[in-house]
C-alpha cells in the first residue's frame, strides 16, 4: 500500500508570498499608470477625478511627440552616440580587460584599484568641469566643441569604461588559459 505524504504550508512562506504580491502590484501600479497616461485623451488627463482607466484610448500623445519639430534629429543623434559608445567601449574595454587578466605588468594592481574608484565618481561632479574642458576645446578644434556629437560620445565612453573593463575582465578571466595555448599550437598569434 502506496502513503500518501501531506505537506503542509508553513504560516510563514504564507505571509512572505503575500508580501511579495503587495510589494509586486506597488512595482507595477506606476508602471500601469504611465502606460495609462500615454494611452488617455488629453482631457481625461487634465480631469480634476483621475480614473485608473479609460474607455477611449487614443495615440494622440504620441503622435504630437513624433511630429516636434526636429525629433527625428534629436532621435538620431541619440542612435549615433549610443551605436558608437556600445561598439567603442565594447572594443576597447575587452582589449583592456585581456590586457589586465593575462599579462602580467608593473602597475597592475595600481589601475585595477584606479578602476573601482573611476567607478565612485559621480557622473554630476564632473558635469561643469566638463563644460568647461569642451568649450575649450571647442575653440582649437571646431569638431569636438559644444553641439557636437564627438566630445559626447567621447564623455559617454569614458564614463562606460572603467565599469565595462570590471565587467569583462571577470569574463575573460574564466576563460582557461589552455584554450590559448591550444591556439598558438595550432598557428593562432596572440
Amino acid at each position: 500500500m502506496a502513503t500518501v505524504t501531506v505537506r503542509r504550508r508553513r504560516p510563514g512562506r504564507l505571509v512572505a508570498e503575500i508580501l511579495c504580491c503587495v510589494i509586486a502590484a506597488l512595482v507595477a501600479v506606476p508602471l500601469y499608470w504611465m502606460v495609462l497616461s500615454a494611452i488617455k485623451p488629453a482631457g481625461e488627463i487634465q480631469s480634476t477625478n483621475p480614473r485608473p482607466w479609460t474607455f477611449a484610448p487614443t495615440l494622440d500623445s504620441f503622435r504630437r511627440v513624433l511630429e516636434l519639430n526636429g525629433f527625428g534629429q534629436y532621435f538620431l543623434n541619440s542612435t549615433i552616440v549610443a551605436v558608437c559608445v556600445v561598439g567603442l567601449s565594447m572594443l576597447v574595454s575587452f582589449l583592456s580587460a585581456v590586457a589586465l587578466t593575462r599579462f602580467r605588468f608593473r602597475g597592475r594592481t595600481v589601475l585595477l584599484v584606479m578602476l573601482l574608484v573611476a567607478q565612485m565618481i559621480p557622473v554630476e561632479a564632473l558635469t561643469i568641469p566638463l563644460f568647461f574642458m569642451v568649450q575649450s576645446f571647442g575653440d582649437t578644434a571646431p569638431a569636438f566643441g559644444l553641439n557636437q556629437l564627438a566630445p559626447l560620445i567621447l564623455v559617454d565612453l569614458v564614463f562606460s569604461l572603467p565599469f565595462a573593463i570590471w565587467m569583462l575582465r571577470g569574463f575573460v578571466a574564466a576563460v582557461p588559459a589552455e584554450l590559448e595555448e591550444a591556439a598558438a599550437l595550432d598557428g593562432a598569434s596572440r
